[in-house]
């Protein structure tokens, strides 16, 4: 099993205590013996797949229901070190750079339409771009994990309208009721993680009492199934609403759960891990890995971000 990389890479801190990647020489091969993709429901939606890379700046454009595609387009415009990505529901897609910005790109559109201005990253930080949510309402979230921040930006707001105080923030999801789900850690190691839920427009979290070795990346289900990341196990915990046990794991290693990102139907889950640069496709259903898809991606560079439109419903 791979060690998440916790040491300095050219502009990446130490103390990016979530931006922790694996560091093999090679990604997982395509399985050739892996069964066909259910492509019926996801092929008539037509979807986009975007993937961030981290050096080059770009977001590279995909066919989402295609095979190890090759990209169709890329978004370069007003970005800087591309972190996480979020699509809302009407296709809207928001960028979340090094440099302390959040830059949304309506359905279609390669031109930044507007840019969100984040507060600079607290003590050690090189940017705060480690998580990026929306909200049905509009609401933009994002997390500072040096400067223990989760902001808010409301509807139109190009700067945080408010700012909630949580230790080492991480991850970020949405459910259909638009309860926010934060991941955040004990220390600034980035070990020992939980989440937190707020209700919409709320100040004050829940503790859900959902503890992880090392923080990863958050998502919800159609069924309001929480999965947390886990960086520490290589695996990604269901957690079903109210429980305190996973009821399901989703094995990813030798790759970190960093980021993933479903298929409308949510037949596929898409993950990123870091280094070296690829998509990790797998079944959600079973856990399976189905693929790996590195087209267009160098293999030298880090691929921090994935988000599928047409988004989900909520």
């Amino acid at each position: 099993m791979r060690s998440p990389l916790l040491t300095p890479i050219a502009t990446l801190s130490a103390a990016t205590l979530l931006l922790t990647h694996g560091c093999a020489a090679g990604g997982v091969a395509a399985d050739p013996s892996a069964p066909a993709l259910p492509l019926a429901r996801d092929a008539a939606i037509d979807g986009t797949l975007f993937v961030s890379d981290f050096y080059s700046a770009d977001v590279l454009l995909y066919r989402e229901q295609l095979q190890n595609p090759a990209p169709f387009g890329k978004i370069s415009e007003g970005l800087s070190n591309s972190y996480n990505l979020f699509v809302d529901q009407r296709g809207t897609l928001y960028v979340q750079g090094n440099n302390n910005t959040i830059t949304e790109f309506p359905k279609g559109r390669k031109k930044p339409h507007k840019v969100l201005n984040e507060p600079p990253a607290g003590p050690g930080g090189y940017g705060t771009g480690v998580s990026l949510a929306v909200g049905s309402d509009g609401t933009v979230y994002a997390v500072d994990p040096y400067g223990s921040q989760l902001y808010e930006f409301a509807n139109g707001s190009t700067s945080p309208t408010t700012t909630i105080g949580i230790s080492h923030p991480y991850g970020l999801a949405l459910d259909s009721k638009n309860d926010l789900y934060v991941g955040y850690t004990y220390s600034s190691s980035g070990f020992n993680a939980r989440v937190m839920e707020y209700a919409p427009g709320q100040t004050t979290g829940k503790d859900l009492g959902i503890e992880v070795k090392l923080g990863g990346g958050l998502n919800v289900d159609v069924h309001d199934n929480l999965l947390v990341g886990d960086q520490g196990t290589q695996l990604i915990d269901v957690f079903r609403p109210g429980s305190k046990r996973p009821f399901r794991q989703i094995d990813t290693a030798p790759n970190y759960p960093y980021q993933f990102a479903f298929s409308r139907s949510e037949h596929r889950l898409y993950l990123v891990s870091g280094t070296p640069a690829a998509v990790y496709v797998y079944d959600y259903k079973t856990g399976k890995l189905l693929r790996s898809d590195t087209q267009g991606l160098s293999p030298s560079g880090y691929a921090l971000g994935v988000a599928v439109e047409p988004a989900a419903p909520w």
